[in-house]
């Protein structure tokens, strides 16, 4: 675990340092595989550095530019901890966690902000709290070994360039990446939509997310301790999720059930990749981007849907959406690599 403990610490510190300032920006805006270690290190350090720069800006460009370097930050950290993650041979087990102390820090990157602005008289609090844990994760990160890492075939394509594979990977994998860019776009559709057809206060609005995030939390870390079989696990979630989707319609219980089901999901898609693409790094920045992609573009879409015609019609846009998913999934079939392992049961 002492190699296990720097990566989840940063994933919650990174996330929680990214959502940190959410809560005071109206007050601000008034006056990778084992060669991916690196570039986790580099994400970690560099979102670090972000937080003390947001820490000090003082007007709206200089916080929107260093908000644009932590999420570049952000994103070569999650992107590089995902490709070394699948290189390991407790891949199962250590997605789990990660993906949990992934969520837990985009809850308290909110709710702890909040309470710290609110309490303090530091609008700044939460950002300056996280920006020191982002700090301890990153020095913790420089201190990480590559770890066990599962036998491979690194001879495959030797010579085939960087735009070729991402294009192939592209077309080989586009259902897998259709199915990230829908579910991750579907948990933000809900939490977009929300708060303008139920008129709640945006103190209960902020607990429905949050609880949603709780539901992933939960399935992530229940899911990582089965040996699932990806593609049925993809398809049976994303009915659930439509379903999820519907009920949040009438009842925002349905949130918790689109984020355990999301989580499910997730799981599933990374134990995917891990057993059937060598080149870790390369899909697992495609499969980070196809996400960010989807809680960009389907909360867009659906919000246009909403606007033009009802929110009960952008609700059912994003149904269909999701449904698609079951029908599309099992056109992905499951290639072993040479050299490549599926033993791992998840279990440390």
């Amino acid at each position: 675990m002492r190699d296990r403990i720097p990566l989840c610490f940063c994933a919650f510190t990174i996330m929680a340092l990214s959502n940190a300032i959410v809560p005071v920006l109206p007050l601000i805006g008034d006056g990778a595989a084992m060669q991916g270690v690196h570039l986790i290190r580099s994400g970690a350090v560099i979102s670090a550095i972000s937080g003390l720069l947001l820490l000090i800006a003082t007007g709206l460009f200089w916080i929107l530019l260093f908000r644009f370097i932590e999420g570049l930050a952000a994103g070569i950290f999650i992107a590089s901890a995902l490709a070394w993650i699948n290189e390991q041979t407790d891949h199962v087990s250590l997605s789990g966690y990660f993906m949990a102390t992934l969520n837990a820090g985009l809850i308290c990157g909110l709710v702890v902000t909040g309470f710290l602005a609110s309490y303090f008289d530091f609008g700044k609090a939460g950002i300056a709290l996280f920006f020191g844990m982002a700090l301890l994760g990153s020095v913790l990160i420089v201190l990480m070994r590559t770890g066990e890492v599962v036998p491979r075939d690194r001879n495959m394509r030797l010579g085939e360039p960087a735009y070729t594979r991402i294009l192939r990977f592209i077309r080989e994998y586009r259902w897998l990446w259709l199915s990230a860019i829908i579910v991750t776009g579907a948990t933000g559709v809900v939490t977009s939509l929300y708060p303008g057809f139920s008129h709640e206060i945006p103190q209960m609005t902020a607990m429905y997310i949050s609880a949603m995030n709780i539901g992933t939390i939960a399935a992530v870390i229940i899911a990582s301790r089965f040996v699932l079989p990806p593609i049925p696990a993809i398809r049976t979630s994303a009915v659930i999720i439509a379903a999820s989707v519907f009920a949040c319609y009438f009842t925002p219980w349905g949130f918790i059930c689109v984020g355990a089901a999301a989580g499910v999901v997730m799981i599933a898609q990374m134990a995917f990749l891990s057993e059937s693409e060598s080149h870790q790094g390369t899909v697992m920045g495609i499969y980070t981007t196809a996400s960010y992609a989807g809680m960009s573009v389907l909360p867009f879409i659906a919000g246009l849907v909403a606007e033009n015609s009802s929110y009960f019609m952008a609700f059912l846009f994003t149904i269909f959406a999701v449904l698609t998913v079951p029908f599309t999934i099992g056109r992905c079939t499951c290639k072993k690599r040479t050299g490549a392992t599926s033993t791992s049961t998840g279990k440390q």
